[in-house]
């Protein structure tokens, strides 16, 4: 049987046009979407920095996980059970801190390019976010336990924001030492 738009009533032929436009436009928004665009230069990240892998410039990222696995480590030590622990965490992005700018005014045109500063000189923060956690790898003695493996979990969820998906506890092999 062969489908006719002609055939329907007017109210579901104006319906069928409406969803048709919708599926248009959301085809275009997607095509031109800015999220392709760089990162604004006003955002920089705000962490320790330790040598890359390749000796070349810093590696801020790097340094932000090895910070958060010590933490996380003697934190997790602390619970009942876990025995000697040793923990990876994988970053997505670092700490981020956004930079507010001077805006200026010339003509009908606007630009920024300084960044606003306060009483001293000092820049003038327009915002921060936190790491985001892409995974983190718990090692422990103690993770034999069903309950502790658990509670290790929480803990690291809570700790880090990690979705529990993304957090990995196993047990520590015979043998094996730090």
């Amino acid at each position: 049987m062969r489908w006719q738009f002609w055939n329907l009533k007017r109210g579901e032929r104006r319906m069928l046009a409406w969803l048709a436009g919708l599926f248009v436009l959301g085809t275009a928004l997607l095509w031109i979407h800015p999220g392709s665009a760089a990162r604004p230069a006003a955002v920089q990240t705000v962490s320790g920095a330790v040598p890359s892998a390749t000796g070349e410039g810093t590696d801020p990222l790097l340094a932000e996980e090895e910070t958060m696995d010590a933490a996380l480590e003697s934190a997790l030590e602390a619970i009942a059970g876990a025995g000697s622990v040793t923990v990876r965490v994988h970053l997505t992005s670092g700490p981020m801190t956004e930079y507010a700018e001077k805006v200026q005014q010339s003509g009908s045109s606007t630009s920024s390019t300084e960044p606003a500063t306060g009483s001293g000189g000092a820049p003038l923060i327009r915002g921060t976010s936190a790491a985001l956690v892409d995974g983190v790898l718990v090692v422990a003695s103690g993770a034999t336990d069903q309950a502790v493996a658990a509670e290790i979990t929480q803990a690291v969820a809570a700790a880090t924001g990690a979705p529990l998906y993304a957090i990995e506890v196993v047990p520590a092999g015979e043998g094996e030492t730090r």
